[in-house]
């Protein structure tokens, strides 16, 4: 079980994956929220973190609570910035196709869609709501590394300025041997 304790907050649940991929997301406690709860999905592709996502979502609306639910960067599908499908086709669609982005760009792409998340998530935290986000920040720093290091200073600089809320709770998702599927750039 995990469990995270903030302040005036509790917040207990378990995630139980078989190996046929079916998840539950199993909830007990007490949810004690005077203020809205930020809470964020992250690790590698094809762990599940959209599907967990979703799950925490539905027990928490299921509860009452009022959820708005977003992900970085965001989708054609209306989840997140609409700016989300455009720079989900530059950053993670030129692999393969020969072209690049220069150093920097790539990070440029994924903080312009993470600033008109954040300015779309904050009411939502200010009104009280929980915010489930399925990625956030930490995804484009992790994606930096790997494709397109290093990040430049004045890229750096940009990012501390235009952060945005820090999550209440990061949910990691870890695989164990090789788990993951194919499902990169999701």
């Amino acid at each position: 079980p995990s469990i995270g304790m903030l302040g005036r907050r509790f917040f207990h649940f378990t995630v139980n994956c078989n190996d046929d991929t079916d998840s539950q997301l199993h909830t007990t406690g007490v949810f004690i929220m005077n203020t809205g709860l930020f809470i964020t999905f992250e690790g590698a592709d094809g762990l599940g973190k959209s599907k967990q996502a979703d799950m925490l979502r539905w027990e928490l609306e299921g509860r009452g609570h009022g959820v708005y639910f977003t992900k970085e960067p965001g989708t054609k599908f209306g989840t997140g910035s609409p700016l989300g499908a455009v720079v989900r086709e530059a950053v993670f669609h030129l692999e393969g196709s020969g072209r690049t982005l220069p150093a920097g760009a790539q990070q440029l792409y994924l903080l312009l869609d993470h600033i008109d998340n954040v300015s779309r998530l904050e009411p939502h935290l200010r009104a009280g709501h929980t915010v489930v986000c399925d990625r956030y920040s930490d995804s484009a720093f992790a994606y930096a590394a790997v494709y397109n290091p290093p990040t430049p200073e004045s890229i750096l600089r940009l990012w501390e300025k235009f952060r945005g809320p820090e999550p209440d709770i990061t949910i990691l998702l870890l695989a164990q041997g090789n788990v993951a599927d194919d499902g990169a750039g999701g």
